[in-house]
Order: structure tokens, then sequence, then C-alpha cells
């Protein structure tokens, strides 16, 4: 079985979100060869700048918290224990760095085990023709889309798209331009592994 996965696959393991002990057993399947887990480049690609912004937002956080902190410690009434600022800072530091250290170890795991489908120039043509046609609004969407439907054109199998952006992907729209492909859209990864079920291993792409 081809399971198809995009962008909140990675975000969602790395930052421990709803669905990542599902996602964690997909990954652990195509280790052990039992799906071909496959994800467009966009989709490595994209997380990164995803976490950047939340970094982002943490240090901005932890500036404002570490502020006002500071000023409560000067309050004998607060009773704050002393070096709690900086006890604060470094935790949001730890926090942010583990994130990404866990990215690009993901990174790894999903170069060695999975198999990532390039942005090319045809797909970028096909996620323009998407967004023409209002199946999606939204560029990255359309290039995840594009990729996945190309490989299947080209490589047709019997497939799961997991993507975990239900309001813009479970839509009868993409649905119906999946279906002859032979894929099938799940918005949540256990529904997946339903009907992943126990299938025969699949063989190492190439």
């Amino acid at each position: 079985m081809r399971v198809y996965v995009e962008s909140n696959f990675l975000v969602g393991i790395v930052l421990g979100q709803e669905h990542s002990k599902e996602c964690g057993e997909l990954l652990d399947l195509a280790k052990a060869s039992r799906i071909e887990l496959v994800l467009p480049a966009f989709a490595i690609v994209e997380p990164m700048e995803t976490l950047r912004r939340r970094r982002e937002d943490l240090d901005d956080y932890g500036k404002r918290s570490k502020k006002w902190v500071r000023e409560l410690a000067r309050m004998k009434a607060a009773n704050l224990p002393e070096g709690i600022a900086s006890e604060l800072e470094r935790a949001i530091n730890d926090a942010t760095n583990s994130i990404f250290v866990h990215l690009v170890d993901l990174r790894s795991q999903l170069f060695a085990h999975g198999r990532i489908l390039a942005l090319d120039v045809a797909t970028l043509k096909k996620s323009q023709d998407l967004r023409d046609q209002a199946v999606l609004k939204d560029e990255k969407d359309a290039i995840m889309l594009a990729a996945v439907m190309l490989d299947l054109a080209s490589a047709p199998a019997p497939s799961i798209f997991v993507n975990l952006n239900s309001n813009d992907f479970a839509t009868p729209e993409v649905e119906s331009l999946l279906g002859p492909l032979q894929c099938i859209v799940f918005s949540k990864p256990k529904d997946a592994l339903r009907r992943i079920g126990a299938g025969p291993p699949t063989p190492p792409a190439g």
C-alpha cells in the first residue's frame, strides 16, 4: 500500500500534536516495508519555515515573559525564586532547539525510508491548473496535491493520501480527482491505519 503524506505529518510528529502517535506508527510501517511512504519535496521544506515562525513567536513570548518576571521579582510580595527569569529563558531556548533537532532527525528518517517527489516544472504547472480550476486556493496545498496526482498518474497503485488539513483536502472536488487514480483521502491517520490493516510488505521504491 502506498501512503502519501504532507507537511502537517512532519509538524505533527515534531510538535507532538494530535495524531502524532498515529503518524509515528505510519513511519514505523514504512521502516518495516509494510507501506511505501511518499511525500512531496515541498512537504520536507515547508515545516522548517513553519517551525522557524513558531520559534520567533516563542522567542517573543520569552522576552515579554522575562520582562514581566523581572518586574515581579523586584516586588518582595511576589516572593519569586532568585534567577527564575534566566531559567524561563533557558527553558524556552532548550524547547525551541529541541524542536529543530527533532525535525532534522525526522527528515533524515524520511530520506532513508520514504520516497520524495521532486518539485519540478510539471508540478508547478499542475498546481497552477488546480488553482485556476478553484480546486484549491492555497498555493502550498495545490503544490502538494499536484505532486501526488502526477505521481499516481505515472505509477498507478492503490493508495492513501493522509492529509491533516481536512478543510482543504477532504472535499468532494479533491476526492473526485484522486478517486479515479485509486487514491483515498483520510484526514485522520488512525483511519488510514485501519485501512492499511495487515497487508503484504511493500517492495522498496525504485
